[in-house]
């Protein structure tokens, strides 16, 4: 059995290929072996070594941490190094070491051991053989925990196989994708991922998008920005691999740096959201275009400041002013002065609810003219905004007519009460006229 744990560390030896040390065997390290030694500790990484001839072993004490045993009272050998790895594991270990020795073979495994407490750990055993006039006479390598990052992969591995979101990653040179999850295959309508490495963005995207550009030109200026800014969000025009196609939005994310950097693409298939959009712009359209045909005004007003929120037409066309000049309104200019103190009056009861109508309202238009309005009103809510929205209606007419109609009554009672002295009158003269001919 090959001695790859053997003997009693030695300390640390200037001239091997890979520099490991007991710890305490060279006292006063420099700082720059200080910060290497920090560095293992800090990544989890150590470093260990043999020599085929004498078989004398080296640990760093980063790999005495890993293992949970004590420097200075565990003495590793072959058979105490080997049983800390797991059933399963032991023999690919051996099988590598023995490699090594025989012809300097590199390994990298990622294997499970149990430490001396008994804890499950992964680990990623790397090592090769040294060579000198042919011959391999050390096995040195790097032995690191990995325990942790594996968790993190599982976790992001598990979030990324059961996203409901398409995940890619696209490379360079030509940006052709090179690995998606399940979801990405159902999205495109591709059998597996053998099928999806064969295309790129463009190809599963129609000749043109929306606004009329190539869309190969824009996906390149797409990555192109990604890889600039780090990251881009955009909707695009996509099309299955068999020809249909379908609005998504797409978010870019460069991961890396350098010539080794990639994107990875988050696509989310939005024909829903898209359609239900469409609806709504319909049903707004439909809303706006009765608001804007009813033939009263609509005057929306923030309750605490009274200041104009929106309007329709109609109250456009009562005032003379336009939306966006009224918004800049508020209650106190579109009423004359002297009847201001009324007014707030009767819109702080409407505000409060002790009224609902406040006839005959004087209204101030742009150009001067005073109009009247009976102003019906109630307390609304769009989302979060409260308002009080009121409905003008124009009863200016209508007061003329009533003013007119209450005139002419009054001339008619002023004759009538004319005709009935005069009836009077005559019956009188008649009375006489009779007394005289007796």
């Amino acid at each position: 059995m090959i001695n790859f744990f053997s003997r009693r560390p030695r300390g640390f030896d200037p001239n091997a290929d890979f520099n490991v040390k007991k710890a305490g065997a060279v006292q006063g390290m420099s700082e720059k072996e200080k910060l290497l030694e920090e560095a293992g500790r800090t990544a989890k990484v150590g470093g260990w070594k043999f020599d085929i001839a004498t078989m004398e072993q080296t640990w760093t004490d980063e790999v005495y941490r890993i293992h949970e045993v004590d420097s200075a009272t565990f003495h590793p050998t072959v058979s105490l190094g080997i049983d800390f790895y797991t059933k399963e594991s032991r023999p690919l270990i051996q099988e590598a070491v023995d490699r090594a020795i025989k012809t300097g073979e590199k390994f990298d495994l990622e294997l499970e051991i149990i430490t001396a407490k008994g804890n499950r750990r992964l680990v990623r055993a790397m090592g090769a053989g040294n060579k000198v006039g042919g011959q391999v006479v050390t096995v040195s390598g790097v032995f690191q925990d990995i325990t942790d990052r594996k968790r993190v992969e599982e976790k992001y591995k598990i979030l990324f196989e059961s996203s409901r979101d398409a995940i890619m990653t696209l490379a360079p040179p030509d940006w052709r994708f090179t690995f998606g999850n399940p979801a990405t295959f159902k999205l495109f309508d591709v059998q597996d991922e053998a099928q999806f490495d064969t295309v790129g963005p463009y190809d599963l995207s129609p000749e043109f998008q929306p606004d009329g550009q190539p869309s190969g030109e824009k996906a390149k200026l797409m990555i192109g920005i990604a890889m600039e800014k780090g990251s881009n969000f955009f909707e695009w025009t996509h099309k299955r691999y068999h020809g249909s196609e379908f609005p998504a939005t797409v978010l870019l994310s460069r991961i890396g740096s350098g010539d080794s950097a990639y994107l990875q693409a988050t696509v989310r298939d939005i024909s829903v959201e898209k359609s239900v959009n469409d609806q709504l712009m319909q049903s707004k359209q439909a809303f706006e275009d009765v608001f804007n045909s009813v033939t009263v005004g609509i005057l929306a007003a923030d309750p605490v400041d009274s200041r104009f929120l929106f309007c329709n037409k109609r109250m456009e066309q009562l005032l003379g002013y336009t939306q966006a000049e009224i918004k800049t309104l508020d209650v106190t200019k579109i009423h004359p002065a002297d009847d201001l103190p009324f007014v707030l009056e009767q819109f702080d009861k409407q505000v409060k609810g002790l009224i609902q109508v406040a006839p005959n309202l004087p209204v101030l238009k742009k150009n001067g003219e005073v109009i009247y309005c009976d102003v019906s009103s109630s307390v609304k809510y769009i989302g979060a905004q409260k308002m009080l929205l009121g409905i003008f209606n124009d009863v200016t007419q209508k007061r003329a007519l009533e003013k007119d109609l209450e005139q002419k009554v009054v001339d008619l009672e002023k004759m009538n009460k004319l005709m009935i002295g005069r009836e009077l009158k005559m019956a009188e003269m008649k009375e006489k006229l009779n007394n005289l001919t007796k």
